[in-house]
């Protein structure tokens, strides 16, 4: 998350780098404040991508630690994570 923050912070901050060379200005950090609006940090981790993303369903089953039951068993990025 360090890297992260300073990557916001450095590169694509209003008037950073990225900006000044890649991207048309005001207009770019505009879209991607509106953007970022509709983001949630709660939703970017395991379990609850695999379920955004249609990969898991939700397991009630007390014996499953994980709390998902997954839909493609030979998903190795969700095994693994």
């Amino acid at each position: 998350m360090h890297i992260n923050a300073l990557t916001r912070l450095i590169l694509i901050n209003s008037g950073g780098i990225l900006e000044k060379i890649l991207f048309p200005g005001e207009t770019c950090m505009q879209i991607t404040c509106d953007l970022y609006k509709d983001w949630k940090f709660t939703e970017q981790g395991l379990p609850s991508d695999l379920i955004k993303r249609g990969m898991a369903v939700e397991d009630t089953n007390e014996n499953n630690p994980t709390g998902i039951q997954l839909l493609m068993l030979d998903y190795p990025y969700a095994i693994e994570g």
